[in-house]
């Protein structure tokens, strides 16, 4: 079972308590689910998801609104392996949408949810929960970062934006042909969504995730920091003992000061050791930074007898 799906079947067992919190989460299901026909004259509103679950919370909260509802399942067969649940509300159709604001009083549908119904701020995690039951989208954790919230219309968009912005979230709003959406891609974030929406117990897998990968991810980086160390300071190495081989062929090791003398024969006898640890070795010790500026006199003497001007 994907995260999504598993975070969906958790928020699909939350029934708000107050009716207005239900009636607010219902507002999103009839916006972002309903079909609107007309059957012997009258207006007919049908809910389709392919969710079982989210079809049984859209029946209770019917039922528990006085709202008279029929379910029907389409079979698409084999090729589609997918049931649609279609829920019929059987009367009252047009109060129902004048109450919610999806037809005004001229009898224009409307994009809008009316906003009396997401005025409180349980109401509006409520309303919000909704939306990400009937549209939204969440990545597993253990890849991208990644929840979107994909809307039927732009006006509805905005207005779902406009809700989400109370609560500070940065969500982006862009569009996929025809179709608008909101994503969110930080971690922070999408946690506090979660929490938000009453999605508890993903929340903490989410995080537990989060929490292995980021230790993962820094694990990583720290051993990679150090291989490139440590094949820098080889590179290195190789290097000093080219240096110093060819100077001891051309000039020979005793024809430098004993200073240089001495870091060139140490490092060829140790030629797997750091600078620090070069500079421990030396009576009185030296720092890795003087133990550097040895190598680099003894590099300016090979360049020299390279190039002519010293041998």
């Amino acid at each position: 079972m994907s995260f999504a799906r598993e975070t969906k079947e958790e928020l699909a067992h939350i029934i708000p308590q107050k009716s207005c919190c239900q009636r607010a989460e219902l507002g999103a299901y009839i916006k972002m689910l309903g079909d609107l026909g007309i059957s012997n004259k009258k207006l007919k509103l049908s809910l389709k998801t392919p969710l079982s679950f989210l079809a049984r919370k859209i029946l209770i909260l019917l039922k528990n609104n006085g709202f008279k509802t029929k379910t029907l399942v389409q079979d698409h067969g084999r090729l589609s392996q997918k049931n649609f649940y279609y829920i019929e509300v059987e009367e009252h159709v047009d109060e129902l949408l004048k109450e919610y604001g999806f037809i005004d009083e001229k009898g224009n549908l409307s994009n809008r949810i009316n906003e009396n119904y997401i005025k409180n701020d349980c109401c509006r995690r409520s309303f919000l929960r909704g939306v990400f039951l009937a549209g939204g989208s969440l990545n597993d954790p253990a890849g991208d970062y990644h929840l979107e919230l994909n809307l039927p219309d732009e006006a509805f968009a905005r207005q779902v934006s406009k809700v989400l912005q109370k609560y500070h979230f940065t969500f982006r709003l862009l569009k996929r042909k025809t179709a608008p959406f909101l994503y969110l891609k930080d971690a922070e974030q999408i946690l506090s969504f979660l929490s938000l929406i009453g999605a508890h117990q993903s929340l903490l897998k989410f995080e537990n995730v989060r929490v292995v990968k980021e230790v993962r991810n820094q694990v990583n980086r720290l051993v990679n920091c150090e291989t490139a160390n440590i094949k820098k300071a080889v590179k290195t190495a190789v290097k000093q003992i080219k240096d110093i081989e060819y100077i001891a062929e051309k000039i020979g090791l005793d024809n430098l000061e004993p200073a240089l003398k001495e870091i060139a024969l140490l490092r060829l006898d140790n030629p797997d050791l750091s600078l620090k640890e070069l500079g421990s070795l030396l009576n009185p010790p030296l720092t890795k930074s003087g133990v550097n500026h040895r190598f680099r006199k003894l590099e300016l003497i090979a360049e020299k007898i390279r190039n002519g001007a010293l041998g």
